[in-house]
């Protein structure tokens, strides 16, 4: 199975369908369709903004996403789950660090995928 199939697979394994909202757009912002969210999930504190990383352009794509929203003061905490973070050159790993939250280096680390996401969702 491809990264996204899988990362899909255990998302829904581990948050109740309900939950969770697929190809998600900001419904207030009309820029939403700039700045797209893969999932969003709800979170205890705040929605959860959850992103699958499988390269670097994604990784860029997730920085400018992730810094517009904070720009723009919404408040959110994310999920970053990377196919395999050390494929992402460090520089780029470095600013997405500086706006992104919780982080899985792999699919591979399941049990830390399952643990980071029910801290985070309600």
């Amino acid at each position: 199975m491809a990264f996204y199939e899988d990362l899909k697979e255990h998302l829904y394994s581990s948050v109740a369908s309900e939950k969770i909202q697929a190809d998600y757009s900001l419904p207030d912002a009309s820029d939403a369709k700039d700045y797209p969210i893969d999932f969003r999930i709800e979170g205890k504190r705040a929605p959860i903004f959850l992103f699958g990383i499988a390269s670097r352009d994604k990784a860029m794509l997730v920085t400018i996403v992730l810094e517009h929203w904070l720009r723009a003061r919404v408040d959110f905490d994310s999920l970053l789950i990377f196919a395999d973070q050390q494929e992402i050159p460090r520089k780029d790993l470095a600013r997405l660090s500086n706006v992104g939250g919780e982080m899985v280096a792999s699919l591979d680390a399941l049990e830390d995928f399952q643990r980071k996401i029910v801290k985070l969702a309600a």
